[in-house]
């Protein structure tokens, strides 16, 4: 019973081998095709057989100075680049914009008469920068006296704390304890925590 079930089965495959049957020459148009392929790789006036030389890029120069471990006036000048040397001299000479800063070092023979009164120029003590910088100075100088009065009879109320008292001092707050108790414990000026804003805006990182 197997056997007849198979039967079918074969005859079916061998029709397909049958029926698979392939060309035994190339057809002409892509004969045509190849032809005209190697027709074109060939240059004109050369033989068949040769391959195509390529051509050159353009010419190639060659120093007449020999290698020298020491940098001679010749050898300075050939490794110059002529076109950027060129393009310097068509730049000419720049003048550089003219400024109002005090440190500066250009001198402007045309412009001695500066206009004080120009609006594009600040005042020191109008100029942001200037203002922070000036602050930042102040309070340094005064944390350092500060710092140097601590155990001293004459010292006052502190108003600068270090990253150790101010973890401490934030940990105080979040646990419920007064203004007043930890500025007394620690020594510190009437409203100096006031600074620090409610309590709830500034806690300590865990």
């Amino acid at each position: 019973m197997g056997s007849a079930a198979s039967k079918p089965a074969k005859a079916a495959a061998s029709a397909a081998v049958r029926r698979r049957q392939y060309p035994k020459q190339a057809s002409p148009s892509t004969t045509k095709t190849a032809t005209v392929a190697g027709k074109r790789s060939v240059a004109p006036g050369q033989p068949a057989g040769s391959a195509a030389v390529p051509r050159q890029t353009g010419p190639v120069y060659h120093s007449k100075e020999k290698a020298s471990a020491t940098k001679s006036e010749a050898i300075d000048l050939d490794a110059r680049d002529p076109h950027f040397a060129a393009s310097l001299r068509a730049l000419g000479p720049v003048t550089p914009f003219p400024t109002l800063s005090h440190s500066s070092t250009f001198h402007n023979p045309h412009n001695n008469n500066v206009n004080v009164n120009n609006p594009h120029s600040r005042p020191p003590q109008a100029n942001p920068s200037f203002l922070i910088l000036s602050s930042r100075a102040q309070l340094a100088r005064e944390a350092d006296a500060e710092l140097e009065s601590l155990g001293r009879a004459s010292q006052q109320d502190r108003r600068f704390l270090d990253v150790v008292s101010l973890r401490q001092v934030v940990g105080m707050r979040e646990r419920g304890v007064s203004d007043r108790v930890i500025e007394r414990q620690f020594r510190l000026g009437e409203g100096v925590l006031e600074e620090l804003g409610p309590r709830g805006v500034v806690g300590e990182a865990r």
